[in-house]
């Protein structure tokens, strides 16, 4: 109608939250979840309330994961090959070779779906892929185990088997572990991977005593029928870790601005809404409209715990730099990444054969190798705890090394000794345990170092190139295998240590980029007291960006 008001410009509609899910998630769970919480009719434990859904999620995810991968891939599959094969250590590492080679040729290409469109479905995509995986592999060691004059087969079928195992466990290791990343808030995520890392320990511990129980009803013995039945106990739990796959949801990721539950309360959540305000790189929290628009009430924003928190940016990536200029916060995980690299090439080499020297140089029974895979688990999660609180004090990086260079020492008194025909359980084994619970204790560390000196929307790739540190594991696998059957297991193990303990000097450039305080990363109300105890090597916060209002919120 002439002279009436044009009518208010249509805005599209919002996208749907549950447009990018899982199958699992889009088919049973609620378009919207409240809070992101992990839904309260499944919470049955009082720690689940109000818990993020892909947080509890991913914990349940790496326990079953960890009990059935602590039951079938260790020692029961490396002895199955092994015996298959006619006693090959060298066939062995093929097959750990073809699944570190199927993870690095699939990284990058899910790295960067999860990233660019939905790491749920992504993930739920390698759940279709565990049960096809899962199905070859019963298969194969069922047919194995029953027809062994036809054992080249079943190690053909076995070696494509693990090659889709190898692409299951980048998408676990990879848009996985950066879903849960993107759902943990900054500053405490070395808390909340110490979690999933207990979780997993904890069930890999019962893995072992599940082999037991079998051994012992099927048989103490090392044949490929005994072994059969344990393998298939383990990939029976595999197929309950692939339907947690389906459920994860992308619409329950914190925003990058979004703080713990502690500093949430601390800054009086009933106002939050009102005091975000973006401030060059930072987020205040508290104040409203008003008092931060007026430049003559900054006085309110005098709170008595002002909280700010960092998030990823060129500026803050580029803010320290040394070497003239050669090692920024951009570097970290490029360092992370090479020196993780060369943990993996040297580990690889070793680790998949641990259970065969037990086997053939100590002549242990299944039973008792499986006993020492049961403790060690239970010593890797005791070593993380500490080394979780001994960051604290000494710093993330420094623990990470001090643990490296006890491992290395430990890793060559038992080739020492084995070399000098020490083959006592007693000796042997206690000294294995302690190196691999303290070489292994520092994973919470590592991935909180990454997901704090990492862009949000490069997680999802960065884990997933992580997938190149499987290959590097893998494919010296190979190497480790022809030297086993070539010199013995104490030589590779020799070999292990030496490419370990080059891996420090890597680490040590790590230094002065990481602060000691993992607090330092994204608490503005703390820059000047660390700075003046020298826990950072440039302060946080940046002094061009509206610097006296952000001085008197300091203050």
């Amino acid at each position: 109608m002439e002279g009436s008001s044009p009518p208010p410009p249509s805005h599209p509609p919002s996208p749907d939250k549950n447009d990018w899910m899982g199958c699992g998630a889009r088919a049973f769970c609620p378009t919207v979840l409240v809070d992101k919480a992990w839904p309260s009719g499944l919470a049955c434990f009082s720690c689940l309330k109000g818990a993020n859904y892909n947080v509890v999620l991913m914990n349940i995810l790496c326990m079953l994961f960890g009990l059935a991968e602590s039951i079938w891939t260790g020692t029961a599959m490396s002895a199955f090959l092994y015996t298959l094969s006619q006693d090959s250590n060298t066939r062995v590492g093929y097959v750990e070779a073809a699944q570190g080679i199927s993870t690095l040729l699939f990284a990058l290409p899910v790295g960067y779906m999860a990233d660019k469109y939905s790491a749920s479905v992504v993930i739920a995509c390698g759940a279709i892929l565990s049960f096809i995986a899962c199905g070859t592999t019963a298969f194969a060691t069922y047919e194995g185990a029953q027809d062994q004059d036809n054992w080249r087969l079943h190690y053909y079928l076995l070696l494509g088997a693990f090659c889709l195992w190898g692409i299951v466990n980048g998408m676990i290791n990879g848009p996985a572990q950066a879903l849960y990343a993107a759902s943990t808030p900054q500053g405490s995520r070395s808390k909340y991977y110490e979690i999933l890392f207990v979780g997993w320990g904890l069930s890999s511990t019962i893995g072992p005593v599940i082999s037991i129980i079998l051994f012992a009803y099927y048989g103490n013995q090392w044949t490929l029928t005994r072994l059969r039945n344990v393998i298939l106990a383990g990939l029976s739990l595999e197929l309950l870790t692939a339907v947690c796959m389906l459920f994860f949801r992308d619409d329950c990721k914190l925003n990058e601005e979004e703080t713990s539950a502690e500093n949430t309360a601390e800054a009086n959540t009933d106002s939050k809404q009102d005091g975000e305000r973006e401030n060059g790189n930072y987020t205040l929290l508290g104040g409203n409209d008003e008092e931060i628009g007026d430049s003559n009430t900054n006085a309110a924003l005098d709170l008595d715990k002002p909280k700010m928190v960092r998030t990823v940016t060129e500026q803050f990536l580029n803010e320290v730099s040394y070497c003239g200029g050669l090692l920024t916060r951009r570097s970290v995980p490029y360092i992370l990444f090479c020196s993780d690299i060369i943990i993996a090439i040297g580990s690889g080499m070793t680790v998949k054969y641990f259970p065969l020297f037990f086997k053939n140089n100590v002549n242990m029974t299944p039973i008792e190798v499986q006993a020492i895979y049961a403790v060690t688990p239970i010593a890797m999660v005791m070593f993380s705890v500490v080394g979780t609180s001994l960051k604290d004090y000494l710093g993330r990086v420094q623990t990470i090394m001090l643990a490296r260079v006890i491992g290395v020492g430990l890793l060559l008194t038992l080739a020492l000794l084995a070399e000098a025909g020490v083959h006592s359980k007693y000796v042997l084994v206690p000294i294995y345990v302690i190196r691999t619970g303290i070489v292994n204790c520092t994973y919470p560390l590592d991935e909180s170092i990454l997901m704090d000196f990492c862009p949000k929307d490069k997680r999802a790739q960065w884990k997933s190139l992580e997938s190149v540190v499987s290959f590097g594991w893998c494919g010296s696998a190979v190497l480790g295998g022809v030297l086993g059957d070539k010199h013995g297991y104490s030589f590779t193990f020799t070999i292990t240590a030496v490419i370990q303990g080059s891996s420090l000097a890597l680490t040590s450039l790590l230094l002065p980029l990481v602060p000691i305080k993992e607090s330092a990363r994204n608490e503005a109300k703390d820059v000047k007291q660390l700075d003046e105890e020298g826990d950072l090597q440039e302060p946080l916060v940046n002094p061009v960006v509206d610097s006296d209002r952000l001085q008197n919120t300091i203050q």
